[in-house]
C-alpha cells in the first residue's frame, strides 16, 4: 500500500528505499535535480554526496568559466570543480553550501529489463520532466560502462539522473542516437562514483592539467593487495583495501572458498563503515547486507547512527537482509540512547518480520521519537502477531498522524476483530490519510461494506496521495459500486491517481470500464497508457479491446507498445495478426519479442514467414521468441530455418530452436522419451559410447552440455 510505504518513513532518495511509482519518485527526487545553463547551451545535473556536489555531463560545462555556469538552485552557486573526466563525460562541480536534497548513487549495476526513470530539462527549458523506460542493455567501452536505456530523452537531457524504482541514481544521461528510436545512453553510477572518488581534493578549472598519475595505479594496488589476503600479511592487506575504498574487491573476496580470506574481507568491509567518505561507508553497508554474515550485525547497528542519511538507510536495509541472525542485536538497538538508531532498528524489523521482536516493538510504540513510533507500528503490521493488537489500538490516538495511519494499516494487516470498533472511531480522524487507512483496514478485517463510500469520497480529496491510496484501495475491494468513481478518476489532474485508477479497473474486471480505458490509452502520461492497455486485456479478454491495443502498437512509448503486444496475444483475436507482424520490425527489441510471443499464442499460419525472418533478428531474445512461436504454430515450413539456428551463438536461442523442432516433428520431450533417457544413462555409465561425429546433439545432451 502507498500509505504504508509512506508511513514507514522510507526516503525515496535513500539506498534503502522501497519500490515506488514514478510520481512518488518524481516528488522525492525533483528538488535534487538541477537545470544548468552556460553561455553556449543548457543541460541537467543532480545533487549527491554531502549536498555540495553537483554532477552533470562534462560536455555541458567543458571550457566554460565557473562564474558563467548558472543553475536553477536558489542561493547556491558553483565555486569550483571537484572532479572532471571528459573520457567518461562526467563533471562534478562544488557548490558554495549544501543543497536541501540529494540523490543516492546505487552501488549495483542494474540488469537489462530494470525499470528506470529520467528527470531532466529536455530542450533546455522544459524543467522537471520525467520519462520512464527500462535498461535495454549494458555496454562496456574503453572508458567504462554505459547503460542503454529506452526512456525518451532530448537535447538538454544530458546530465539527467537515471533513477531505479528505489529512487537511487543508476546512471546519468550522456546522449543518444537521434536516428534510433529510444536508443539513448547513460554513464553508469559506478563510473560516477569513480570520478568522485578520484578527486577528493578539488582543482579549480576543468581545463587545467590534471595531477600526475602515480607510478602504481589504484587498480594495480588493489590487485596486489587482493593477492595477499590469503597470506600472512592478509590482515594488513584487508585494512589497506578498506582504506582505499575498494568495496567491490572486498565484496568479491568475501565470497571466497577460503575461510581466512572471507573473514579478512568482511573485516575490511566493517572497517570501511568508518571511512571518512560517505559513499564508501554506504557501499560497505550495502555489501555487508548482500553477504549476510552475522559478524556484520553489530557494526551495521552502529552505522544506524551515521551522520549521513544514505548510510543509515543502507545499514537498516542490510540488517533486514541478514535476517534472523540480526534479531537479538536489533532488539537491543531498540533501547539505544540515539533515536536514529532506534528508528533504524524498527525499520529493519519491517523486513525481518521475526516474532521475537513483537514485545520490544510494542514498547517502541511509546518511544519519545515519532519516527521510532511510526516505524514500530508498520513493523508490527508486517509481523502480524495478535499480541500487537491492543497496543496498536492505543496508537490510533497518537499525537502524530503518521503513527495513527501506520497503526491503522497494521491493524488491517493483522485482521483481528478486536480492532473493528477502534478503527470505526478512526474513520472520523481529523486527518484524511488516517481515515482512508482505517476504512481500508475495516474492509480487510470483515469486508465491511461501509468502507466503500468513504473511500469513494476520498477520490476527491485535495491531497494527491490520499486520492492515490483510495484508488489503490478500491482496486482491492472490487465492489461494483466503485467502477464509476474509478472511471471518473481516470481524468484526475494527477497522473499517479490516473494510473492507479486504471490499474484498479483492471483488477475489478468490469466491462463498463472498457471504453473509458480505451480513452485512457491516449493519456499524456506513458505510465497511464501502459496501465490502461494492461487493464483492457485483463477485462475478460473483451474483443472491444482489440482495436485500441492495435492502435497502441504505434504508440511513441515502447512500454505501451510492448504491453499492447502482450494483450493482443492474450485476447487471441485474428485481427491482431497483421499489426503484430508489422511489430516484428519495431525499432525496440522488447516490442519485437512480445510481438513474436503473441503471434505464437494466436497460432495463425500467416505469421510463419515473418517469424522465420525474425529468426535472423539482431537481438537474441527476439530470435528465441520467434523460434518458440514457430514451435507453437507447428508449421513444417520453419524446419529448415530452425535447423540453421542450432548453430546460433546464444545458448537460449539454440535451446528454443531444438524445442521448436521437437514440437514440429511431433517428438515427445526428452523427459518423456524412455529411449533417450536410457541411451543417456548408458552413455554416462560408459556402457554405450557417445559418437559425437554421428550424433553431436545427442552426445552433448548426454554429456550435460545442453
Amino acid at each position: 500500500m502507498i500509505a504504508a510505504l509512506i508511513g514507514l518513513g522510507v526516503g525515496l532518495l535513500s539506498a534503502g528505499a522501497s519500490q515506488g511509482d514514478a510520481s512518488r519518485i518524481f516528488r522525492g527526487a525533483k528538488d535534487a535535480v538541477v537545470t544548468i545553463g552556460t553561455p553556449t547551451g543548457a543541460g541537467t545535473g543532480f545533487i549527491t554526496g554531502d549536498g555540495t556536489l553537483l554532477v552533470t555531463a562534462a560536455h555541458i560545462v567543458e571550457g566554460e568559466n565557473l562564474s558563467e555556469i548558472q543553475t536553477s538552485l536558489k542561493d547556491l552557486r558553483v565555486v569550483s570543480v571537484h572532479a572532471f573526466d571528459p573520457d567518461r563525460d562526467v563533471a562534478v562541480l562544488k557548490l558554495n553550501k549544501p543543497a536541501s536534497r540529494r540523490l543516492a548513487l546505487a552501488s549495483a549495476l542494474p540488469q537489462p529489463g530494470t525499470e528506470i526513470f529520467v528527470i531532466g530539462t529536455p530542450l533546455g527549458f522544459l524543467q522537471q520532466t520525467i520519462s520512464e523506460g527500462i535498461v535495454s542493455g549494458i555496454r562496456k567501452t574503453g572508458t567504462g560502462t554505459l547503460l542503454q536505456i529506452t526512456a525518451p530523452v532530448s537535447p538538454g537531457s544530458s546530465g539527467s539522473p537515471v533513477l531505479n524504482s528505489a529512487g537511487q541514481v543508476v546512471g546519468m544521461v550522456v546522449g543518444g542516437i537521434q536516428e534510433g528510436q529510444l536508443l539513448n545512453f547513460a554513464v553508469a553510477s559506478s563510473e560516477i562514483q569513480r570520478v568522485i572518488a578520484s578527486a577528493r581534493k578539488p582543482y579549480e578549472d576543468p581545463t587545467a592539467t590534471p595531477p600526475p598519475k602515480p607510478e602504481v595505479s589504484r587498480a594495480e594496488r588493489i590487485a596486489d593487495l587482493v593477492s595477499k589476503l590469503s597470506g600472512s600479511w592478509g590482515d594488513e592487506a584487508a585494512r589497506k583495501l578498506a582504506d582505499l575504498g575498494a568495496i567491490g574487491a572486498l565484496s568479491e573476496c568475501a565470497k571466497s572458498s577460503s575461510g581466512a580470506v572471507r573473514k579478512r574481507a568482511i573485516d575490511g568491509l566493517v572497517r570501511a563503515l568508518s571511512d571518512s567518505f560517505w559513499l564508501v561507508r554506504s557501499q560497505a553497508a550495502n555489501a555487508l547486507g548482500e553477504i549476510k554474515d552475522p559478524r556484520a550485525v553489530e557494526p551495521l547497528i552502529r552505522a544506524l547512527s551515521d551522520s549521513d542519511q544514505v548510510v543509515r538507510s543502507g545499514a537498516a536495509e542490510a540488517l533486514g537482509s541478514i535476517g534472523a541472525r540480526a534479531v537479538e542485536p536489533l532488539i537491543r538497538a531498540l533501547s539505544d540512547s540515539d533515536q536514529v538508531v532506534r528508528s533504524g532498528a524498527a525499520e529493519a524489523f519491517w523486513a525481518i518480520k521475526d516474532p521475537r521482536a513483537v514485545e520490544p516493538l510494542i514498547r517502541a510504540l511509546s518511544d519519545s521519537d515519532s519516527d521510532v513510533r511510526r516505524n514500530a507500528a508498520i513493523a508490527l503490521g508486517a509481523i502480524e502477531d495478535p499480541r500487537a493488537v491492543e497496543p496498536l489500538i492505543r496508537a490510533l490516538s497518537d499525537s502524530y498522524w503518521l503513527v495513527r495511519r501506520n497503526a491503522a494499516n497494521a491493524l488491517g494487516e493483522i485482521k483481528d476483530p478486536r480492532a473493528v470498533e477502534p478503527l470505526e472511531h478512526a474513520t472520523r480522524d481529523q486527518n484524511s490519510g488516517v481515515r482512508v487507512e482505517a476504512w481500508l483496514s475495516l474492509w480487510k478485517i470483515n469486508r465491511d461494506p461501509r468502507a466503500v463510500e468513504p473511500l469513494i469520497r476520498a477520490l476527491s480529496d485535495s491531497e494527491w496521495w490520499v486520492r492515490s491510496s483510495a484508488a489503490e484501495a478500491l482496486g482491492e475491494i472490487k465492489d461494483p459500486r466503485v467502477v464509476e468513481p474509478l472511471i471518473r478518476a481516470l481524468s484526475d489532474s494527477d497522473s499517479d491517481v490516473r494510473w492507479l485508477a486504471a490499474n484498479a479497473l483492471g483488477e475489478i474486471e468490469d466491462p463498463r470500464a472498457v471504453e473509458p480505458l480505451e480513452h485512457a490509452t491516449r493519456d499524456l502520461d506513458g505510465r497511464v497508457r501502459v496501465r490502461a492497455c494492461r487493464s483492457l486485456w485483463k477485462i475478460n479478454r473483451d474483443p472491444r479491446a482489440v482495436e485500441p491495443l492495435i492502435r497502441a502498437l504505434s504508440d511513441s512509448d515502447s512500454n505501451v507498445r510492448s504491453t499492447a503486444a502482450i494483450g493482443l496475444g492474450e485476447i487471441k483475436d485474428p485481427r491482431a495478426v497483421e499489426p503484430l507482424i508489422r511489430a516484428l520490425s519495431d525499432l525496440y527489441w522488447l516490442v519485437r519479442s512480445q510481438a513474436a510471443n503473441a503471434l505464437g499464442t494466436i497460432k495463425d499460419p500467416r505469421a510463419v514467414e515473418p517469424l522465420i525472418r525474425a529468426l535472423s533478428d539482431s537481438d537474441s531474445i527476439v530470435r528465441s521468441g520467434a523460434a518458440e512461436a514457430l514451435g507453437e504454430i507447428e508449421d513444417k515450413r520453419a524446419l529448415g530455418a530452425l535447423q540453421r539456428l542450432l548453430g546460433d551463438d546464444d545458448e537460449y536461442v539454440r535451446k528454443a530452436a531444438r524445442e521448436a523442432i521437437r514440437k514440429i516433428e511431433g517428438r515427445p520431450p526428452l523427459a518423456d522419451n524412455p529411449t533417450s533417457l536410457s541411451f543417456c544413462a548408458e552413455s554416462a555409465s560408459g556402457t554405450t559410447p557417445v559418437v559425437a561425429a554421428e550424433e553431436p546433439l545427442t552426445a552433448r545432451v548426454c554429456r550435460g552440455e545442453v
